[in-house]
């Protein structure tokens, strides 16, 4: 027959091993959120990057060759004389990115894309 005493240590030791990995299970947890909220704030960066890059070039006049899983489309909304509102979506990775901007009325959209 067991002591009292050894009875409430092996207690103790089960339940100090069960809060260890309960709270290891909770900081894997915590970590896993952190590492996707990463990558998905990296592709939305990435995405937003070549989007300003089709924008600049849209308002220079040179029409960029677009990347994959990108739609371009005008905008009816009223913009100054000689100029045009321009939506641009990309789907990248984790999440979609949409950039809006006004581009001169010479400026030629590249054809849309099936975006995915």
């Amino acid at each position: 027959m067991m002591r009292k005493d050894r009875a409430f240590i092996l207690l103790d030791f089960v339940l100090g091993i069960t809060l260890v990995l309960i709270l290891a299970g909770v900081f894997a947890h915590a970590l896993w959120q952190t590492n996707r909220g990463i990558r998905t704030e990296q592709s939305l960066r990435h995405c937003l990057r070549a989007e300003q890059t089709i924008l600049q070039n849209y308002l220079a006049g040179a029409p960029p060759t677009p990347p994959p899983r990108f739609s371009a489309s005008k905008l009816s909304t009223p913009a100054p004389a000689g100029y045009q509102w321009v939506v641009m979506r990309r789907h990248l990775g984790h999440g979609e990115v949409t950039l809006s901007g006004l581009v001169p009325l010479s400026a030629k959209l590249s054809q849309r894309r099936k975006v995915r």
